[in-house]
């Protein structure tokens, strides 16, 4: 048993040289490199994808109350709950809750959200007029 270790150990056929494995190695790991870039960029394009869509959701809501008890004030949104029980009027008021939900800012060229459509600028000075207009 002895006899056959010793002779694998100065078998050196099929040995890869260390240039060539040094070679493959490098190809190897420039590949892998490229591939987790090229990983890297698709991640981000998709989560950039991702946070438009979350983004363009409208979570604007308003309660609305109708019933035979309910009475809703549409100006103050008001609501004032009236019923009898067993003799006893019972009243209660509270307001119902909305929100609207403003388009987010961001993503295209104006991405401050800022729109200069009517504006004007206050001149000051010796011989400057009282507003510029800002038209185009």
């Amino acid at each position: 048993m002895r006899s056959l270790l010793a002779q694998l150990l100065r078998d050196d056929r099929g040995f890869v040289v260390s240039a060539e494995l040094i070679l493959v190695a490098t190809i190897a790991v420039i590949g892998c490199l490229v591939g987790l870039a090229a990983f890297r960029d698709a991640i981000t394009l998709e989560l950039g994808d991702t946070a438009g869509a979350v983004g363009a959701l409208n979570q604007s809501y308003e309660e609305q109350y109708s019933g035979e008890y309910f009475t809703q004030d549409p100006d103050t949104n008001e609501v004032t709950v009236e019923f009898e029980a067993e003799g006893i009027t019972v009243t209660g008021k509270f307001f119902a809750s909305s929100y609207s939900d403003a388009s987010d800012a961001g993503g295209g060229e104006n991405a401050a959200g800022i729109e200069i459509s009517d504006a004007s600028v206050l001149a000051e000075g010796e011989g400057a007029p009282d507003v510029l207009s800002m038209e185009d």
